[in-house]
């Protein structure tokens, strides 16, 4: 348990690094690129995340609980027949990727600069250390890769000509993930052999069932921005995409502790220790549902000020964009709980499979009606992600239900419910005439001690919690 929270803390700090640095950056490149170049570069983007997800063949998911689960002495022959899966598929969606670049795709020399971005999935081995509780090794990783962007964007992007050179950057600094092989291979003591690694072995079952969801996700998070830019234009998507980075900034914060949380709650599972594992979920809900909630709120009555402060005047068509989407920081961290930390921790990959394939169907006849027919543009593009993101949420909650104890998890919830309510009101209708960004700081403050209240007012139990906690370290 010590070295979960240790892990907890080191995530938090990742994660506080990782909200922070994009909203350095991106007013930079809004300010230097125009809302078509921006809207190219989501564009590029779009496809070689989608196939990120595919080259890691739900490793990151199955990964550690099955490291989690194992002996040490095991860890070698574990490796090769996962990273086995991995690898094989890695190379050879590399060369597919490159083929179809150079024979159908506009904008070649930008796809083409996505290959090292792909690669470095390749060698993404992060599932390792966060089997082994080694969160460290990861969050190092990770704020290297961070804070390097955030280096050579402001010396080497000055002006409208330097895109390639803002793709390239983005695609080359993922290839530290290659330090991820060596440091492993340390770890386990010996190195790993080609002709060791398996691709049909026990696990590529799984992998499957596991990847075949994630990749109908990223139809409704990823390639949605793909049919933007074909249904509507580049300018369209360039008011979604910044909005749907911002918030995909904030719930990866909120979620993110499903990857360390979940580990624990498949070595409990192994134990058969039930009761342990109920307290340990009921407590990441809890805490999810009112940190998700707080930052949902803060983003939905911010939203006006904050795109006219951040983006400037450009972007004014992203308030409502940025309104609305602000849903999905709840949407995504909370349902997680019973996707990433429940049902992946005990092995129901078919349950976990069945949201996101009937909200990939969603996202793309709803995208076709929206964008193609009724021409509604970022708008009709945040419609469909908020209806995607509400199916798989409450589909998730569903299908736990026979499992699971919800009375028991949600119990208190509404409290967390009715003070974003209220929180939400009065925020929207706090009369502030000031500079955007006075503005934005007196809302802000406003709405977080209005939270602090309200919170002590109804007993929620993380108030309680912090108490015990100051009384032990006083």
């Amino acid at each position: 348990m010590k070295k979960l929270v240790q892990n907890l803390i080191y995530n938090g700090l990742y994660q506080a690094i990782y909200v922070i640095l994009p909203f350095i950056t991106l007013p930079y490149v809004q300010h230097v690129f125009t809302n078509r170049q921006i809207g190219i570069n989501s564009y590029v983007n779009s496809i070689p995340l989608f196939l990120s997800v595919l080259i890691g063949m739900g490793m990151i998911q199955i990964g550690p609980k099955i490291i989690a689960s194992s002996q040490k002495e095991d860890h070698y022959h574990e490796v090769t027949q996962l990273w086995g899966i991995q690898f094989y598929v890695g190379i050879a969606t590399l060369i597919a990727y490159t083929v179809f670049v150079l024979l159908f795709m506009d904008f070649k020399v930008y796809f083409l600069f996505e290959i090292p971005y792909l690669l470095g999935y390749v060698f993404d081995l992060s599932w390792y250390f966060w089997g082994t509780g080694e969160a460290r090794e990861v969050i190092i990783r990770n704020t290297l890769i961070k804070v390097s962007i955030t280096i050579l964007i402001f010396v080497f992007i000055h002006s409208e000509k330097d895109l390639w050179i803002y793709i390239l950057i983005n695609s080359v600094t993922y290839l530290a993930n290659i330090i991820f092989f060596f440091r492993m291979q340390k770890d386990l003591g010996q190195r790993i052999r080609l002709r060791d690694l398996s691709f049909k072995n026990k696990y590529l079952k799984s992998a499957l069932i596991v990847v075949i969801p994630l990749l109908a996700t990223k139809v409704y998070t990823s390639f949605d921005q793909t049919l933007v830019k074909i249904l509507s234009n580049a300018v369209q998507l360039s008011y979604y995409s910044q909005v749907q980075v911002l918030i995909t900034a904030v719930y990866t914060v909120i979620a993110s502790t499903s990857s360390i949380i979940m580990p624990k709650l498949a070595e409990l599972e192994a134990k058969e220790s039930k009761e342990q594992m109920m307290a340990l979920l009921k407590k990441s809900l809890q805490y999810t549902l009112i940190l998700s909630l707080f930052c949902a709120s803060g983003l939905m009555v911010n939203a006006h000020d904050f795109v006219l402060w951040y983006s400037g005047p450009r972007y004014y068509q992203s308030i409502n964009n940025l309104f609305f989407a602000s849903m999905i920081v709840v949407f995504i961290p909370v349902g997680g709980v019973f996707s990433n930390q429940y049902l992946l921790a005990e092995g129901k990959y078919v349950k976990y499979s069945v949201p996101t394939l009937l909200a990939a169907a969603v996202s793309l006849i709803s995208n076709f009606l929206v964008l193609g027919v009724f021409h509604w543009g970022a708008d009709g593009a945040t419609f469909t992600i908020c209806l995607c993101e509400a199916l798989v949420f409450f589909l998730f909650i569903f299908l736990c239900r026979k499992d699971l104890d919800l009375k028991y998890l949600f119990k208190g919830s509404w409290k967390s419910l009715l003070i974003f309510i209220v929180v939400l009101a009065a925020g929207c209708y706090l009369p502030l005439h000031f500079s955007l960004f006075i503005n934005l700081v007196i809302r802000t403050i406003f709405i977080t001690v209005l939270w602090i209240i309200l919170a002590l007012i109804f007993r929620l139990d993380i108030v309680w919690d912090l108490k015990k906690i100051a009384k032990k370290h006083p």
